[in-house]
């Protein structure tokens, strides 16, 4: 096992021994923190149904401790409850503008436009709206796509080998760009940055095994495809402004038909451009950003891909500025 594993097992264990005892001896006003860690050397070990058991029964004790009702409301976005993770967050007093307030916000379904909530529920049950469906629905798994990434890029924050993996290579990036900004705001900002860790860097494969049991089943599996999608170079077919565009895989010559509205704006026919193009659902998409490649860059690019890249390395080849068109 590698040394920081380890290291990373005993502290989780010492924790967990340590709450475990000190819950015998302390008061009972102080059990629900002692849950609280617990539940956090059980999330290190990579336990989190027991950790999630262990957060549930510190809500029990104390329904408005903050830490205990945060953690929760992170496990509800895991499992695509943004009404339940909401509803902790208000009994936590978490602010309009905490980031898991605006990502749950962001992808809560709207309810049935022609329902009030104590009408007969659209789906013929006979139970009211409000019992039923209206805190069961769920977005299309193509509008949910991007918060899966997201729930990804969240636990990628968990671990110091990838936070550590970040920061190199947000620090390789600025070397190359002369990038006035901080580099607290390009490790931050930059997706290129993120997605490299997640996949080249194996963040994204060790946020399956730990979390994936807790995603609904359509983001599981979406999730296993998209381990199995290599990043490649792709070069610009046609464009659809705001909407789409186009793309060629210069490696396998497949032709995919993106919805890309931000990116597609951007780009240029006949340039070619590095990504991981996925799937979601019946669309085709991409969450990695568009890097700019030039046509010189691109056997060397493919034959780095080819292989199993460092993620500093690719992070630091694709931002040297491309030749001039």
């Amino acid at each position: 096992m590698h040394e920081s594993r380890l290291g990373h097992d005993h502290a989780a264990h010492a924790l967990g021994v340590l709450s475990g005892w000190a819950e015998e001896v302390a008061p009972s006003e102080a059990r629900p923190a002692l849950l609280w860690l617990r539940a956090n050397a059980f999330e290190m070990l990579g336990n989190v149904a027991q950790a999630e058991a262990a957060l549930q029964a510190a809500e029990s004790l104390d329904p408005k401790w903050p830490l205990t009702l945060m953690s929760l409301a992170r496990y509800a976005c895991d499992r695509g409850d943004s009404e339940r993770g909401l509803a902790l967050l208000r009994r936590a007093e978490a602010p309009a503008d905490d980031p898991l307030v605006e990502l749950l916000e962001e992808f809560r379904p709207a309810p049935h436009p022609n329902l009030g909530r104590n009408d007969p529920c659209w789906c013929g049950s006979n139970r009211k709206y409000k019992k039923c469906h209206l805190h069961g629905q769920q977005l299309p798994i193509e509008e949910r796509a991007d918060w899966l990434y997201r729930k990804a890029m969240a636990s990628l924050q968990d671990h110091d080998r990838f936070t550590v993996q970040v920061v190199k290579a947000a620090s390789a990036r600025l070397s190359y760009r002369d990038d006035p900004r901080a580099l607290a705001v390009v490790f931050s900002e930059h997706r290129l940055i993120w997605d490299v860790v997640l996949f080249e860097g194996g963040a994204f494969e060790n946020f399956l095994t730990l979390r994936g049991s807790l995603l609904p089943e359509d983001e599981r599996l979406l999730a296993e495809q998209w381990l199995l999608v290599k990043r490649s170079v792709h070069e610009v077919i046609s464009v659809r402004s705001g909407e789409g565009m186009t793309l060629r895989d210069v490696r396998t010559g497949e032709l995919k038909d993106v919805r890309e509205r931000a990116g597609s704006t951007a780009v240029r026919v006949g340039h070619f451009y590095c990504a991981r193009v996925v799937p979601a659902g019946e669309t085709v998409q991409i969450f990695s950003g568009i890097e700019p490649v030039s046509a010189g860059q691109v056997d060397e690019l493919l034959a780095l891909l080819d292989g199993e890249p460092d993620p500093v390395e690719l992070v630091e080849i694709l931002s040297r500025r491309p030749d001039p068109a």
